[in-house]
């Protein structure tokens, strides 16, 4: 007698071998051909297709039956123009992210695309960092087996609130309150910026920017006298914001440890 068997569905993104077919032990051999003429090894993907199997019991082998396998699937999610960017000042989550795609009710996002961890939509978002959106398939409650990669960018900035300001002075005594000279937002609004630093001689002290965005009151740029622990004093920045056309900023702060 031929193995009691029924039509089988799985997802296309959950990966199912010949070991996820029902029944299942060693007494039974799946083929994807009436010929029976090799069996599938264990590590096989499904796909979708017709499959046959067989039952051997103290040396005997029964007819074979025959299943269909389906795999079910939806399309990757598809982005929005521009659904990238967005304004840090805004603390965008991944709310936002599946609200700029052609599915918002169904995306999920991950950190990875594969093995990654789920993102609740409460999540924010972090520039230049990479999210992995798929499409849920219901209700077989499947992931898209493609996935839709976004790169987010905060730095979509236009307006510059009227409470940005930069401050003039911090204190790098290792109390963990305002150690290191950084300006607020300064890296969404205006993300191309440089900034240098000098003492009263003119001496440069600092040079940073988006990916060298603060100061800790300890001079890198050059040897000799100025090299090492600035002393507590009045110094002087210029910041060049390379956006809009907008004109360098000079000014002061103070450095009080």
């Amino acid at each position: 007698m031929a193995p009691i068997v029924t039509d089988q569905s799985f997802c296309k993104s959950a990966g199912a071998t010949i070991t996820s077919l029902q029944p299942n032990g060693a007494q039974y051999k799946w083929y994807n051909s009436s010929a029976l003429t090799a069996p599938l090894a264990s590590n096989y993907l499904l796909k979708d297709e017709i499959y046959y199997v067989t039952e051997t019991i103290s040396g005997c082998t029964s007819p074979s039956a025959m299943v269909t396998v389906t795999l079910n699937d939806a399309p990757a999610p598809e982005l929005n123009t521009d659904g990238q960017n967005f304004c840090g000042l805004d603390a965008p989550t991944i709310a936002q992210l599946s609200n700029n795609t052609n599915i918002p009710s169904s995306v999920v996002w991950y950190d990875a695309k594969t093995n990654g961890n789920l993102l609740v939509p409460t999540t924010p978002l972090v520039d230049k960092k990479k999210y992995y959106g798929f499409d849920v398939l219901s209700p077989e409650n499947c992931l898209s087996y493609e996935s839709l990669e976004v790169t987010v960018s905060l730095t979509d900035c236009d307006v510059v609130p009227p409470d940005f300001f930069i401050p003039d002075g911090f204190s790098p005594n290792g109390d963990g309150v305002n150690d290191i000279f950084v300006i607020p937002n300064i890296d969404f609004l205006f993300p191309d910026y440089t900034i240098e630093i000098f003492n009263r001689y003119g001496n440069g002290m600092y040079r940073g920017g988006k990916d060298k965005p603060g100061w800790d009151g300890i001079n890198y740029e050059t040897n000799g006298i100025s090299h090492g622990i600035a002393p507590n004093g009045v110094y002087f920045y210029i910041i060049h914001f390379n956006k809009d056309n907008k004109p360098p900023k000079q000014g002061r702060l103070y450095l009080n440890r």
